[in-house]
């Protein structure tokens, strides 16, 4: 199935809330997570009037931060309204 017929037959919000307990997604969680701590490492030790490469650190620590809990977000929001 090509993928723009899987996001046509498919309900996003139902899809994002199982991808949730997925081991495929629990293992690329475990990446991104462990990249985050690399990044917070990064943070620490940087020269503090580097701003610029401050900001670039704190734009992929956000973007880390809503990938990760995407799926939890649509589980919680699932389970909140009884399935629906």
């Amino acid at each position: 199935m090509e993928k723009e017929e899987i996001l046509r037959n498919s309900n996003k919000d139902e899809a994002l809330a199982k991808l949730h307990g997925h081991a495929g997604w629990l293992h690329l969680s475990k990446i991104l997570e462990d990249k985050r701590e690399v990044l917070l490492s990064e943070l620490i030790n940087i020269d503090p009037e580097n701003t610029a490469r401050i900001a670039k650190i704190q734009g992929r620590l956000e973007i880390i931060r809503e990938i990760i809990n995407k799926p939890e977000e649509y589980f919680n929001k699932k389970r909140n309204n009884g399935g629906k």
